[in-house]
């Protein structure tokens, strides 16, 4: 089975989602994973296709016509399978804060210095009805090296969210 990483971005329609799968599964590919989100009145689309060598060529074919049609912006590439990773531990960290535009970066350079791979990131500014005060929501998944010591980064992951005032939780993921 071949794969395909597909990126896209356009203006949020009611019915793309469902033309662009049905567009893909005519085609013989199978979505194996995906992302949608709408920023504004931008839909931002992350798609993981499967299929045979002739599904995958078709779908890449018809990805400029799915361009024109809706006015979507692609751009795509072939990938190899992922490999399972065994030497790690999955890890959920969530942080609540008030906004700081440095945040993101910070807890990135926090993980990625201690040699942690970001697996997953999604981060959200919004103001709640109770205060009307900007905050910060930021969601990770990180994998951590077995040998590295569990105890050990969390003190410093707490001591780090102490030191930004940051709410934060560190949690295995099950």
């Amino acid at each position: 089975m071949q794969q395909l990483m597909i990126c896209g971005i356009a203006d949020n329609q009611p019915q793309l989602l469902t033309q662009v799968s049905k567009a893909i599964l005519d085609c013989g590919g199978q979505i194996i994973d995906s992302r949608a989100t709408v920023f504004g009145h931008t839909l931002s689309l992350n798609l993981q296709v499967s299929g045979s060598w002739d599904a995958i060529v078709k779908i890449e074919g018809l990805l400029p016509r799915l361009q024109k049609q809706y006015e979507f912006n692609f751009i795509s590439a072939r990938m190899e399978a992922r490999q399972i990773v065994t030497n790690v531990m999955p890890y959920a960290i969530e942080v609540i804060a008030l906004y700081d535009p440095k945040l993101v970066y910070e807890l990135c350079q926090f993980f990625t210095s201690r040699d942690i791979a970001i697996e997953e990131l999604a981060s959200q500014r919004y103001v709640p009805t109770q205060t009307n005060t900007l905050m910060y929501s930021i969601s990770m998944t990180v994998y951590i090296p077995n040998d590295d010591s569990i105890a050990q980064l969390r003190t410093e992951f707490m001591d780090f969210c102490d030191d930004l005032n940051l709410d934060a939780i560190m949690a295995p993921v099950k």
